[in-house]
């Protein structure tokens, strides 16, 4: 059996749209979350030809791509082809055991007798993800300063 492998970190919503393709065709793959496993990187960068972005993803040893790729293949119908070749092949690749993408959810695991389930993964990443991004909020042009806030309750109260 042959392995594809999907190079990808948290918080990123293309790496989940890649897992996701994968998912939806039960097509088993193997995750190598670089957060979790930054040593990995440079044997990524070393096999996409110099390309540090994620996801990064592998049929075997042929190079896919990202996840703009994999959709494109499978907008032009070659994606489930190219799975059935891949898993096909090289049974020396032989999928490695489910990696559980983060130190929290291995925590949350080890704590009792919970099992890991890939949508409670997928739902702990995306909780994480949502922490980690950057939230402009709206700017306060409308608040008072101290003397309008007495002056307007006093008002309010028909305090002279």
């Amino acid at each position: 059996m042959g392995r594809i492998l999907v190079y990808t970190t948290s918080g990123c919503s293309h790496c989940v749209r890649a897992k996701r393709i994968f998912e939806t065709k039960g097509t088993p793959f193997v995750e190598t979350n670089l957060a979790f496993e930054p040593h990995k990187k440079d044997e990524m960068v070393m096999a996409t030809g110099g390309k540090k972005t994620v996801p990064q993803i592998f049929f075997n040893h042929e190079y896919i791509g990202g996840a703009d790729d994999l959709l494109a293949l499978e907008i032009d119908g070659l994606l489930d082809r190219k799975i059935e070749v891949c898993l096909a092949e090289h049974p020396e690749l032989t999928p490695a055991p489910e990696n559980i993408s983060s130190d929290i959810t291995t925590s949350l695991f080890s704590i009792g007798s919970l099992q890991p389930n890939s949508e409670l993964v997928e739902l702990v990443d995306d909780i994480l993800a949502g922490f980690k991004r950057k939230k402009k909020w709206p700017s306060r042009t409308k608040s008072f300063k101290g003397k309008q806030t007495k002056e307007k309750t006093d008002k309010a109260r028909c305090v002279d």
